[in-house]
């Protein structure tokens, strides 16, 4: 299975629709830790299946495969 790489366009657009500004409240939101967004946002750490899982929680309805790319 490739590695996924974060889709940061698309996050920055989910967050602006479901009005969260801040790091600490999309972690807050999708269940995991700020560290972990922060691992997410400067590409050292790939989505794996607790983000996918946590995308979901935060951005209930969409399609949250927009998040997340092939490496």
């Amino acid at each position: 299975m490739p590695r996924l790489a974060l889709n940061r366009d698309a996050l920055d657009r989910y967050m602006a629709a479901e009005d969260i500004q801040t790091k600490f409240e999309l972690a807050r939101r999708m269940g995991v830790s700020p560290s972990t967004i922060t691992r997410l946002l400067d590409g050292t750490q790939a989505p794996g299946p607790a983000v996918i899982a946590g995308f979901r929680s935060a951005f209930p309805g969409r399609n949250t495969d927009e998040l997340t790319a092939p490496r």
